[in-house]
């Protein structure tokens, strides 16, 4: 038996497959393609913006610290097998983070298209990588960030692949290795440089609001998800979608209140779990998707579209030259690349300018 729900078919039998959601996925039509088509625009618009980012940021002293063996040894090595492949430099180094999100933008889209059933849905989840500039800066860098965020939507999206493709063990081994390999490039970090401005100093300005539209979306989600419909199409999804926010919000203020981590640090540090973050907003987008063209309350009409538009002046408001990652821009030519490697001098004896030089 199969209960339709807008254009697409929901199936008990994925249910006993294994696969959280409850809908099978349309692979033609109009959403398709036009979820297909978003996601190419989406792909475009960060590579151009994260390799602009690329050639323009300076050497940051974290960076250095990786290139120099500190920090995890397993990154340094990924490092030094890169290089083998991209070429030397700073900017090559860099690439790899660049691709390692280019991926992660490709697994959210799977992931929100699997349980979901909607490629639309699938591209619009994908999209948060493009809307928030300290992120597109982060994942610009050569740090294990972006890599870990790859093997954390990687474990992710193994979590609701087809038992057809992967049986229950070797999907718990993949999961469990994948979770292992993120934990040991992201744990074993070296000391972070401050990369918040001037006036990102505080919670609220370098988490909250550069990052308001991920909270206003994970709330959002957190209470679609006790829609019908929503629970419907994406079963056991919702609880993933729950736990994701969750989690966020417990690894961020375990940084801040256990091991004493600066505001800007955790500027720097949401990047490990943005895209476990990301989806928690999941729920949002399906109810968006179903749910929204049914409401004939006319202040649902009028509050969310108010809500969603505040919440996107918060994020872009904000950007100036005295925030990250553009309060960066142009050191480099005025000199303030020495400034940044002295102001490590003396914690890295010897450090090497190899990247600089060869950037």
């Amino acid at each position: 038996m199969h209960i339709g729900i807008g254009q697409h078919v929901l199936s008990p039998a994925r249910s006993a497959l294994g696969v959280p959601g409850g809908c099978a996925v349309i692979k033609g039509g109009v959403s398709a393609w036009i979820g297909r088509g978003l996601l190419a625009v989406i792909l475009g618009l960060y590579g151009l913006y994260a390799w602009y980012l690329v050639q323009a940021l300076p050497a940051f002293p974290m960076e250095l610290a990786y290139s120099d063996g500190q920090g995890s040894s397993l990154f340094s090595t990924i490092q030094r097998l890169w290089a083998l492949a991209a070429g030397d430099g700073l900017n090559a180094a860099r690439s790899l983070s660049v691709l390692c999100t280019l991926g992660a933008i490709g697994l959210a889209y799977r992931f929100g298209t699997t349980l979901s059933g909607d490629q639309t849905v699938g591209a619009f989840l994908a999209l948060g990588f493009v809307l928030f500039p300290p992120l597109v800066g982060v994942f610009s860098l050569a740090t294990p960030h972006a890599p870990v965020m790859l093997l954390c939507l990687g474990a992710a999206m193994l979590g609701v692949e087809s038992m057809r493709r992967l049986t229950r063990r070797w999907r718990s081994v993949g999961i469990v290795f994948l979770i292992a390999v993120a934990l040991i490039l992201g744990l074993d970090s070296v000391p972070q440089d401050r990369l918040g401005g001037p006036n990102q100093d505080t919670i609220l300005t370098s988490v909250v609001l550069p990052y308001a539209m991920l909270w206003t979306g994970g709330l959002m989600g957190f209470m679609a998800s006790y829609s019908a419909k929503v629970r419907i199409r994406l079963g056991r999804g919702v609880w993933m979608a729950r736990s994701a926010l969750m989690g966020t919000v417990v690894f961020l203020s375990g940084l801040f209140f256990l091991f004493d981590s600066r505001a800007d640090q955790l500027l720097a540090a949401t990047g490990y779990v943005f895209g476990i973050a990301l989806l928690a907003v999941l729920p949002l987008i399906v109810w968006v998707r179903f749910v929204m063209p049914d409401v004939r309350a006319i202040l649902a009409w009028l509050a969310f579209p108010v809500i969603m538009y505040s919440g996107f002046w918060v994020v872009l408001g904000p950007i100036t030259q005295e925030s990250f990652p553009y309060n960066w821009l142009g050191v480099e030519s005025a000199g303030g690349t020495g400034d940044i490697v002295r102001s490590v001098g003396s914690a890295r004896p010897g450090a090497s300018t190899y990247f600089i030089d060869n950037k």
